[in-house]
C-alpha cells in the first residue's frame, strides 16, 4: 500500500490564509466544493504540493492485503503517520509537521477503487474527493466545444 502526503501550496496570500484550518472553516475557500445534500467534500488537488509519497512497508506501518480490509484500517493508517510527521519526521521530508489540512491519500496497488483521500480535520480524518482544476477546466470545454458543435449542426438541418 501506498500513501502521498499534500500540503496546501505556500504561494499568494489566498492559500496563505486558509492554511491549517478545519474544514468548516474551509467552506469559502477558492479551492474546495461542498455538496451540503450528501455532505461530501472535494478538494482542488492542484492548489496543494505533493510532499512525500512512500510505501507503508517502508515507514514500519503494517497492513492487511486483503482488499475487503482497506477502508477499515485506513483510520488506523491515518493515525500512525500523523505520528510519524508529528514526532519521528524522515530526514527527507520537505514539508511541515503534518497539521489540520493537510490531505494524505492512501493507495492499494494500481486499484483505482482502492484509493481514497484524507483530510487531516481539527479532530480526526474526513474522506473526501480530490479534483484537478486544470482537468475540470479541459472538461468543460470539451463539453462546451461539443455542445457548439451539436447546436450548429441543428442549426444547419444536419442533425434532426
Amino acid at each position: 500500500m501506498h500513501f502521498t502526503i499534500h500540503q496546501l501550496k505556500r504561494e499568494g496570500n489566498i492559500e496563505f490564509a486558509f492554511q491549517f484550518l478545519s474544514i468548516l472553516k474551509l467552506r469559502n475557500a477558492p479551492f474546495m466544493e461542498h455538496n451540503e445534500d450528501l455532505d461530501q467534500y472535494s478538494f482542488d488537488i492542484d492548489s496543494f504540493n505533493e510532499v512525500y509519497s512512500r510505501d507503508l512497508a517502508s515507514m514500519g506501518i503494517q497492513y492487511s492485503d486483503c482488499l475487503l480490509d482497506f477502508h477499515k484500517q485506513s483510520e488506523r493508517i491515518l493515525e500512525e503517520l500523523f505520528g510519524i510527521f508529528n514526532m519521528q519526521i524522515p530526514d527527507d521530508f520537505k514539508g511541515w509537521s503534518m497539521s489540520c489540512g493537510d490531505i494524505v491519500t492512501l493507495q492499494h496497488g494500481e486499484h483505482k477503487f482502492m484509493k481514497a483521500s484524507y483530510f487531516c480535520d481539527a479532530a480526526g480524518w474526513k474522506q473526501i474527493n480530490v479534483f484537478s482544476g486544470a482537468d475540470r477546466h479541459a472538461q468543460r470545454e470539451e463539453i462546451r466545444d461539443r455542445a457548439r458543435k451539436r447546436l450548429a449542426a441543428l442549426r444547419s438541418g444536419t442533425i434532426h
